[in-house]
């Protein structure tokens, strides 16, 4: 009997985001199949993408094949990335259509004005016309004009009603129906519970952590301006900011926020860490007693279930995946609307023991609702139905 050909398409897995945790997990669910596994990507190589992957999640990928459609230099240039997603799907496209796969998973997310009819399946992190629509650099100058081919791209983009859109949240679910009037199946992305599992209590820092890229959508400087009201009052604490660096504009936000924590006085005790391995931020999480997510209308938001997997207390915006779908608009942790109300919770955290220990409990329990092995089983099940028809 034919091994089934399975192809997975991300724009770039060097990215180190939830999105690419998603990819990676997909594709040892397909090989845990015993389903051949080809990666379309625009990263510059496999050796590239296998020792990101290592550094950031403490894995090794392995696929049958790597197709890059940027090749040489090209595929070192990250600029243009919107239009350089269009390639790799193009790529998929031809693929499929040519018979070299016989299923294509879309898991970088955007939605693509063509549909691969009767064997793609999509998942749809937020549909990519709004999130550009709602994102403040995008609205400026020359952004705006660099976006704006892109959108109308996007929004061209019919269902055929054969293909499989599947996403990350009940928030998202909302969104998709309402851009697209497509009903698509709520996935919970996958959670690695078992590596940040930690009920450790005892011993833990007075302090407070955030994971994301440093990007602006992100909102770290609301927490660095939180803190700054709770360092007054909480000796010895710090907040510590981790995620990648890789973004367009990266280095620049991190620039800005180190000066917003000169300027309130607090540098020393603000410690950012663009890029850190896996191992780093283990530790981290396993020393904080914290997590704040920030984001506005955050898809979903992995980095919450790590926190609470760790065993943090945590708090996120009041809006979203996080707050609906993760915390459960309050049952399973805190949620904030503006700054201050940001720091009363996290002076309340760090000061009020028993509290702490009710929320890391609860941070505890929830976390299981979104354990790898779900996923895997979930995704399977999806590729043996489009593979039967």
């Amino acid at each position: 009997m034919k091994t089934m050909r399975v192809g997975v398409v991300h724009h770039r897995l060097t990215a180190r985001g939830g999105g690419e945790f998603l990819a990676m997990v997909t594709i040892e669910a397909l090989r845990d199949a015993d389903i051949d596994v080809w990666l379309i990507s625009n990263d510059s190589s496999l050796e590239t993408v296998s020792e990101s992957i290592r550094t950031s999640y403490g894995r090794e990928l392995k696929v049958g094949k790597h197709i890059r459609p940027l090749h040489g230099l090209l595929s070192g240039v990250n600029k243009f990335s919107l239009y350089q997603r269009i390639l790799v799907m193009l790529t998929a496209k031809r693929l499929l259509e040519g018979g070299k796969l016989d299923l294509i998973i879309n898991t970088h997310g955007d939605m693509i004005p063509f549909s691969l009819k009767g064997k793609y399946i999509l998942y749809c992190h937020y549909p990519t016309s709004l999130a550009i629509m709602e994102s403040p650099r995008y609205k400026r100058f020359p952004l705006n004009l660099y976006a704006r081919p892109y959108v109308w791209l996007l929004r061209k983009w019919k269902p055929s009603g054969e293909e499989i859109v599947l996403t990350n949240s009940n928030f998202t679910k909302a969104k998709i129906k309402e851009v697209w009037g497509v009903e698509a199946d709520v996935v919970y992305p996958p959670v690695d519970i078992r590596s940040f599992w930690n009920e450790k209590r005892e011993g833990r820092e007075a302090s407070i952590v955030s994971v994301g890229r440093f990007v602006r959508e992100k909102r770290f400087e609301v927490i660095i301006k939180a803190f700054s009201k709770v360092a007054e009052e909480v000796e010895g604490s710090k907040l510590y900011l981790i995620g990648s660096s890789q973004a367009t504009g990266s280095i620049r936000y991190m620039h800005e926020l180190r000066e917003l924590a000169k300027k309130l006085s607090i540098e020393n005790r603000v410690i950012m860490m663009p890029d850190a391995p896996f191992a780093d931020l283990l530790d981290v999480l396993g020393r904080c007693k914290v997590y704040v997510h920030a984001m506005v209308n955050e898809h979903f938001g992995i980095s919450v279930v790590q926190a609470m997997a760790s065993g943090l207390a945590v708090i996120v915006h009041k809006s979203g995946g996080p707050y609906e779908d993760i915390i459960e608009k309050g049952r399973w942790g805190l949620a904030f609307e503006d700054v201050d109300e940001l720091s009363e919770k996290i002076y309340s955290l760090l000061s009020d023991e028993d509290l702490w220990n009710h929320y890391s409990s609860l941070s505890l329990r929830r976390a299981h609702a979104f354990s790898e092995d779900e996923y895997k089983v979930k995704i399977i099940k999806y590729v043996d139905e489009l593979a039967s028809t």
